[in-house]
């Protein structure tokens, strides 16, 4: 009991102890401390709200962008299916065809005939008397005989549409295609496909007609060889032509190093490539531009029906292109020749393993009016050039040729090895049929000498190059000795 009382008696004097303290020496500290406390719990319940109110905003949020995904998973569903619903493919009996059609993309594809089941997933529209006409003609040439009357004939595969390729050979010799081993400019043979008797036939275009041409294909299936058929053709046709051949590994074109044809000797080092392309480009833009404009002639061919002197085409070819098309200056003159050149008789050939974007842009490839997609590895690739899945399939030398004004067709393509391409070559010397008016000797007007002296100085101060101001009033190039007489007419001397 003692020991309760003296606790209780020294709590009391402690408690009385901190009062008197408090109440009497500390109390203007005590506030300030109250005061601090009160803040910090202030900042303290603030923030965490403000982090509360963040972490429901992100729950919030995180919630909201799963709906969408849903949301737009549910509705490419529902495209699907409506695509779906549109592409209609109607299985028709024999002598007629099968129809299809995208109504998304407004086309409509070409015919075929599958030889697997196939499913109606929309309404069957009627196809036009044309397509049915041309159709049943077509299966009508390749009806086999029928064990019995009323007998229906088995159905034929065909590839995307394309004429059959199973059926083409897998070699075509160019010395098979080519009477007595001499071209035709206005007759190239691109090729062999099947005809609506199911026999080989040639496909054939004119140079003129040709326009540029990009080839794609994988490394090793033929793009050099097609080309090399084409340039072939062209070496030993009676009309003259220039090459313009790119070649920087020496390889795909080496055969053509000693071609009487040729208007620079192959070309390699980007210096070179891109002084050609220069001068080619100055030399259309300028000189047959004003030929051009004498005779009121739209285009080369015109100009050589109208002319008394014949002016060759130039044609540009650049083996694996893809890797020139990567120097800005050499792409970007590659592509300024496809888009101001074709007119004026310099036609382009494009050598890549592929025609993706990042290889040659759109703009570039839109100029090119004759595709040709040799084997490809992928499917994607095979669709880039030319929508032609099955080219994955191809052997070497089989392509699809998209021309102007033609239907795409699957066909062997020529070959011609370099042995006999050398042999060839050096034979096949022709004179022209015609008098030629060449980038070295030009056809001029009846002008004094010192009044061709007075034109090209006027060319040249009207900020035409020394060059094309020497073709257009000495008819040569500004070389030799046309040099000091230039610098004299220009009182340079």
């Amino acid at each position: 009991m003692q020991k309760q009382l003296f606790s209780t008696v020294i709590i009391l004097a402690v408690l009385t102890t901190v009062g008197g303290y408090t109440v009497y020496v500390a109390g203007a500290e005590l506030a300030v401390s109250v005061i601090f406390i009160i803040r910090f719990a202030t900042y303290v319940l603030a923030a965490g709200l403000v982090l509360t109110l963040i972490a429901w905003g992100w729950i919030i949020f995180e919630r909201a962008r799963a709906e969408r995904e849903r949301r737009l998973e549910a509705q490419a569903r529902r495209r699907v299916v409506e695509r779906e619903s549109k592409v209609m493919v109607v299985k028709a009996k024999w002598d007629e065809q099968i129809f299809i059609r995208d109504q998304d993309k407004e086309v409509n594809w070409r015919p075929a005939h599958l030889d697997q089941r196939l499913y109606a997933n929309g309404q069957a529209s009627m196809p036009s008397q044309f397509e049915v006409a041309a159709w049943a003609a077509w299966q009508q040439s390749r009806r086999p005989t029928l064990s019995a009357p009323g007998e229906e004939a088995p159905p034929l595969a065909l590839d995307s549409g394309l004429l059959p390729a199973s059926e083409l050979p897998s070699l075509v010799r160019w010395a098979d295609l080519i009477p007595q081993q001499r071209g035709d400019m206005h007759n190239l043979v691109l090729g062999v496909r099947l005809d609506e008797a199911g026999r080989p036939a040639p496909v054939t275009i004119s140079l003129y007609e040709l326009f540029h041409t990009i080839v794609a294909a994988s490394t090793g299936w033929g793009k050099s060889a097609f080309v090399s058929a084409i340039l072939a053709q062209l070496a030993t046709c009676p009309d003259a032509i220039e090459f313009v051949l790119i070649d920087q590994q020496d390889h795909g074109l080496s055969a053509f190093k000693q071609c009487d044809r040729l208007r620079y000797p192959l070309l390699r080092q980007a210096d070179e490539i891109l002084s050609a392309l220069y001068e080619v480009h100055e030399e259309a833009t300028q000189y047959r531009s004003a030929l051009f404009s004498r005779y009121d002639a739209d285009d080369l061919a015109e100009y050589n029906r109208l002319a008394d002197h014949y002016l060759p085409p130039i044609v540009v070819v650049v083996e694996e292109a893809s890797a020139l098309l990567g120097n800005k200056e050499i792409g970007a003159a590659l592509k300024k020749h496809a888009w101001e050149l074709r007119k004026f008789g310099v036609y382009q050939f494009l050598m890549l393993t592929s025609a993706k974007g990042t290889t040659i842009d759109t703009d570039h490839r839109q100029q090119f009016a004759s595709k040709v997609q040799l084997h490809a590895n992928e499917r994607g690739q095979a669709r880039l050039l030319i929508d032609a899945p099955e080219a994955i399939t191809f052997p070497p030398g089989r392509a699809v040729i998209d021309l102007p004004g033609q239907m795409p067709t699957i066909v062997q393509t020529p070959y011609i090895d370099k042995r006999e391409l050398r042999a060839l070559l050096h034979s096949a010397s022709t004179p022209p049929s015609r008098p030629l008016l060449s980038i070295t000797e030009r056809a001029i007007p009846a002008l004094s000498e010192a009044e061709k002296d007075q034109l090209f100085k006027r060319r040249v101060q009207e900020g035409l190059s020394r060059n094309a101001a020497s073709l257009e009033a000495y008819g040569r190039r500004y070389a030799g000795d046309l040099v000091e007489r230039g610098k004299r007419a220009l009182g340079e001397l």
